[in-house]
């Protein structure tokens, strides 16, 4: 596996774009962004990402119809809804389509990226043991984000 993992970023706020990327490049992370949740799938069609960080609330698809998408093309991305108007429902709904977690905003920059290097060590941990089968029967593996290149 590649030492970096690749993030994606969504969020039609430039400030929160600006400061989830700048705390996800400290942690290593390679960052990409998007405002919109039309443009993100997108991108992730043209270069998967291990970790898709999207607002609820947004022009286009929203959070929520984004991770739908993102699962029923298949893509293994771990995805992490923020919003400030998160309801029971909404969260509900988010888990039930297969998100990570969902957070309320506001949050301390502390706490996602913590809730983002425990997503970190999920991938790692599941590429490992997929390295390691796929090594014992001759095979190779590679992450999400390397299909694409």
């Amino acid at each position: 596996m590649s030492d970096k993992i690749r993030a994606l970023v969504v969020d039609d706020e430039e400030l929160i774009r600006w400061s989830l990327s700048c705390g996800l490049r400290g942690i290593g992370i390679n960052v990409d962004l998007a405002s919109a949740g039309d443009d993100a799938l997108e991108m992730i069609r043209k270069s998967a990402y291990d970790i898709v960080i999207t607002d609820y609330k947004m022009s286009g698809l929203n959070g929520v119809e984004l991770l739908e998408k993102i699962k029923a093309e298949g893509m293994k991305s771990l995805v992490i809804i923020i919003s400030a108007c998160l309801t029971q429902s909404i969260v509900k709904r988010a888990m039930e389509c297969g998100a990570f977690i969902c957070m309320s905003k506001p949050f301390g920059m502390n706490e996602i990226l913590a809730v983002t290097q425990e997503a970190v060590k999920i991938l790692k941990n599941d590429y490992a043991l997929q390295n390691d089968y796929y090594d014992k029967n001759g095979s190779s593996f590679t992450t999400e984000a390397q299909r694409t290149k």
